[in-house]
């Protein structure tokens, strides 16, 4: 799901679905669908406030976040955390964290369950948990 940028919507103001559309720079049908799927109307009117937008975009995507065990990756095909198969996890350092000593990583693997390159971006404590885990080195 696209974050938007809930920073433009004014919480006093009053939207109809092209200003909506326009200030988030999304589709008018785009705002259609989330007026079915909640985004409070003022009276059914096509009128919206622009705090029940922020609430109602705020909580879209607080739904939509998948939280992670320290070994998982999220796979786009599956829609969910899943494992990698042991055997191609690869580590790859792609340079260091501002002013500091801490290597950045991007570990590669494959999904378990359907087969995809799925892959996590990590640095200092999470790189050891996870050569703990699948036994490889950096």
């Amino acid at each position: 799901m696209k974050k938007h940028n809930t920073k433009v919507i004014l919480p006093n103001f009053i939207y109809d679905l092209k200003s909506l559309a326009a200030a988030l720079r999304v589709h008018i049908n785009t705002v259609r669908r989330w007026s079915k799927e909640g985004l409070p109307s003022i009276e059914n009117s096509g009128l919206f406030l622009g705090s029940s937008i922020k609430q109602f975009l705020i909580e879209k995507s607080k739904k939509s976040r998948v939280r992670l065990a320290q070994d998982e990756f999220y796979c786009f095909k599956c829609r969910k955390g899943t494992l990698s198969k042991t055997s191609a996890i690869e580590f790859k350092v792609i340079g260091k964290l501002f002013s500091s000593q801490v290597a950045k990583v991007i570990i590669k693997g494959i999904c378990k369950e359907c087969g995809r390159n799925i892959n996590r971006y990590a640095s200092g404590d999470t790189i050891e948990k996870f050569k703990k885990i699948y036994k490889k080195d950096v």
